[in-house]
């Protein structure tokens, strides 16, 4: 049993039903524009674990707890069928439901989609005993990694758009512990992208991924080979990075979502 209930807010009135999943250090009223914007869409949008009015209790989190939590929530709610909208880590979120009710899902928009391909500092920081306690440390201690970026910018190692992102993250001492508690609590939610694509295409899903011409966070090419798996995916890039992609992309095209 998911220890902590999922926190949500709807936004609009619409016969289409949208499941929205936001990023890192955002909160569930970002996607409150797309319930203004498309009047046919009910969105019911989640907060991350650890963010906004949710706090869960563990951070040993099973895609298999999650996804019985989602059950519920559809079943309390009388939803059968729905699409998702997801961003960054949110698409983690996104791809467990795939996994467990694809029947029921119509369409899946994905932004700066993070869970495609396991960064190796992530998996090295979540996944070895070693690597969590200098994680943990790291975080405990936050004078010590805010050195190592500033050491790794000077010395080019880290491009600016992630050294701003890095910093503005873990240089106040609760946003840190988030990071920690996130990265931690998402572990688990790991996918076979050749799996997941037969899904999708199995069940004809038409998928949308946007990715920003800029985004140094989420490398292109993973998703790219990804979405060439895909039979029934539009795979477009917006201009900028990855810190306003979500913001910027409701901001100017989500009229154009969720209308078919």
């Amino acid at each position: 049993m998911l220890e902590g209930k999922l926190t949500w807010t709807k936004y609009g009135n619409g016969e289409k039903v949208v499941l929205a999943f936001h990023g890192f250090g955002q909160h569930r009223s970002i996607y409150e524009k797309l319930g203004e914007k498309v009047e046919n869409v009910s969105v019911y949008s989640f907060d991350l674990f650890f963010h906004g009015s949710n706090h869960l209790v563990t951070l040993s989190l099973s895609k298999r707890q999650f996804s019985e939590a989602i059950e519920h929530f559809l079943e309390e709610h009388g939803i059968t069928r729905f699409s998702i909208i997801a961003y960054s880590i949110g698409v983690r979120s996104a791809l467990a439901i795939v996994e467990k009710f694809p029947v029921q899902v119509e369409e899946l928009v994905l932004l700066a989609p993070d869970g495609i391909r396991t960064n190796a500092i992530y998996k090295i920081a979540t996944g070895t005993r070693l690597g969590n306690l200098f994680f943990k440390h790291l975080i405990e201690n936050t004078h010590l990694i805010l050195s190592t970026l500033d050491l790794f910018y000077k010395r080019n190692w880290l491009d600016k758009e992630t050294y701003k992102v890095a910093y503005r993250l873990l240089s106040d001492p609760f946003t840190a512990h988030r990071v920690y508690n996130a990265w931690m609590v998402y572990r688990k939610f790991t996918f076979d992208t050749q799996k997941i694509a037969s899904i999708l295409n199995q069940y004809q899903i038409p998928v949308k991924i946007i990715l920003g011409a800029k985004d140094s966070i989420i490398p292109a090419k993973p998703v790219q080979n990804f979405a060439k798996l895909l039979r029934h995916c539009q795979c477009q890039t917006v201009p900028g990075g990855h810190i306003y992609l979500l913001q910027q992309f409701l901001r100017t095209h989500a009229a154009l979502l969720f209308t078919e």
